[in-house]
């Protein structure tokens, strides 16, 4: 089974298809679904390094909207087996369009990094 397939038998997501997304020279397989009316790209692998190192947002090509990254995993140590089911793919992430009112970063210490990223 591949990510696609994964998320499309969720009865909560829809229009899912695959995708590639690169920040920097790093590159993520994965998938874009919609959930709840929202738009989220469900991505494999570790989240980026930029994330790890910074307050950071994502720009899309011809959006101006912030994407951030909305969850991750990247260590199983303490996750039960049930909680095992939901990462079938090993470490992810999952990034999301900021759509609340004000900036990201209105009220943070200092303005978030915004990097640009790329969709395929």
């Amino acid at each position: 089974m591949n990510v696609v397939e994964w998320l499309e038998g969720f009865d909560t997501t829809s229009n899912v298809a695959p995708v590639t997304l690169t920040i920097g020279k790093a590159t993520w397989q994965g998938a874009v679904y919609t959930e709840a009316g929202r738009v989220s790209y469900y991505l494999i692998g570790d989240r980026p390094a930029s994330h790890r190192r910074a307050r950071v947002c994502y720009r899309l090509p011809d959006d101006e909207r912030d994407w951030f990254i909305a969850c991750y995993i990247d260590d199983f140590t303490n996750l039960t087996e049930s909680q095992n089911t939901y990462h079938p793919f090993g470490n992810n992430w999952v990034m999301k369009c900021w759509d609340c009112d004000g900036s990201i970063d209105e009220y943070a210490e200092k303005p978030y990094k915004r990097m640009k990223a790329t969709l395929t």
